[in-house]
């Protein structure tokens, strides 16, 4: 077997620790404001918040999923051992993670506190029903991802401006506490700047005694580099619905020195693709006991006052809430694929997840993926596949929504 880095034991080691949450005993009893109840990091109650949260639940899905199915279509040559030779295999995992770099803090101007700038690092794996190589080549995407608020409905540089005479060091800043009584609108421009290759050096092409091609998918080359941007749309409605919808541009190719674009991929990897996705986030729902009642656990928060003596505020029964999120990603191939080995040169590839979100669970989420289009993972871009899968999404802080307070959560 071959080494395995650090990433594939990232993906395959810290989904379980996430399962721990189900089997250790429940400490309801904590000294913590009743706004606070388990469920919500604190935060300075500004939209600036509120918007990073949404961005946050736009973000794509890491997850890890045990017995995916593939099913390749109009292969031209017929699979190896250690190169998935069966349609239902053990593993994939994806993981997107972001690093902070640069962003606004409280005390910052309006226009620094729309902007970020991330180290993105996202690694995917995929491990086979093989004797031979059951992990093929990962993918290995590095980069940066910034984004900028260009508009939102409640927050705006010229009503800021009224501040200024309040802030000693000539700032602006709209600190005042966020109230939600009207829908959020924003809209933003996320981009990514990212290298992907897959770590291998061999030729990317095999053929056989017919002259029949297709890549090398254990131990082939793979390597670009790519921009995206993407213009997002998000409205939060009053009833904490949360609908958004994305349209942008991506870029590959070569950069120079070490960030290399493989020529086999010219004319048949597409350098210049359409992207978008669509995305319905639902509101907070209770489950529901058999007498149509919401379900609750019992809250106990003390007097912070007195924590020699530990006396009792008040007691709370806190719902056990649920939501969904509902997610199409898609991307479309635009230029010259002339070189690419079938005769439908797949230009369509989209993504559909549909995520069970327990308000409970402290990271993750259960998930179902549907995939049609380009096989995504690296050198196997030639192989036209559909994928189903279920597992479990995790997501480092996890999605809140920013505008439910304590009436909301307890019964």
């Amino acid at each position: 077997m071959k080494h395995i880095s650090l990433s594939v034991l990232s993906i395959v080691l810290f989904p379980l620790g996430t399962f721990a949450q189900y089997f250790a005993p429940e400490d309801l009893s904590l000294h913590v404001p009743p706004s606070h109840i388990g469920y919500y990091e604190y935060s300075d109650h500004t939209v600036y918040s509120a918007m990073e949260k949404l961005i946050l639940c736009n973000q794509p899905l890491s997850y890890v999923s045990p017995l995916p199915y593939f099913k390749g279509i109009d292969r031209k040559l017929n699979l190896k051992d250690g190169e998935g030779t069966t349609d239902l295999e053990i593993l994939e995992g994806n993981i997107d993670l972001l690093y902070p770099l640069v962003g606004g803090r409280p005390q910052s101007s309006d226009r620094r506190r729309r902007f970020k700038l991330s180290f993105h690092y996202n690694p995917t794996l995929r491990m086979y029903n093989d004797f031979s190589s059951p992990i093929v080549p990962t993918n290995q995407k590095v980069g940066f991802q910034a984004y900028y608020i260009v508009h939102n409905n409640y927050s705006h540089p010229q009503q800021c401006k009224r501040c200024e005479e309040n802030t000693p060091d000539g700032n602006y800043f709209d600190n005042r506490h966020w109230h939600f009584d009207h829908h959020l609108d924003m809209q933003y421009v996320i981009v990514n700047t990212m290298h992907f290759s897959n770590g291998q050096n061999a030729s990317q092409t095999l053929n056989d005694s017919t002259e029949k091609f297709r890549n090398n998918y254990v131990s082939g080359n793979f390597s670009t580099n790519f921009i995206n941007a993407n213009y997002v749309f998000t409205r939060m409605k009053l009833n904490h619905t949360i609908k958004s919808a994305s349209a942008g541009i991506q870029l590959d190719g070569k950069v120079g020195g070490p960030l290399d674009y493989d020529p086999h991929q010219i004319n048949k990897y597409g350098q210049v693709k359409f992207i978008g996705m669509f995305q319905f986030q639902s509101r907070l729902k209770s489950f529901k006991t058999s007498q149509g009642t919401p379900k609750c656990v019992s809250w106990t928060v003390y007097d912070s006052t007195s924590c020699d003596t530990c006396s009792v505020l008040k007691r709370l029964d806190v719902k056990k809430l649920y939501s969904n999120r509902i997610r199409l990603e898609w991307e479309y191939i635009v230029g010259n694929v002339s070189l690419y080995p079938h005769s439908n040169k797949a230009r369509l590839g989209v993504h559909f997840y549909d995520e069970f979100q327990p308000l409970k669970w402290r990271s993750s989420n259960l998930f179902v993926h549907l995939y049609y289009g380009r096989d995504y993972m690296n050198v196997r871009y030639d192989d036209i596949i559909y994928s189903v899968m279920a597992g479990v999404t995790f997501q480092l802080p996890k999605f809140r929504d920013p505008a439910y307070d304590e009436l909301d959560i307890t019964n």
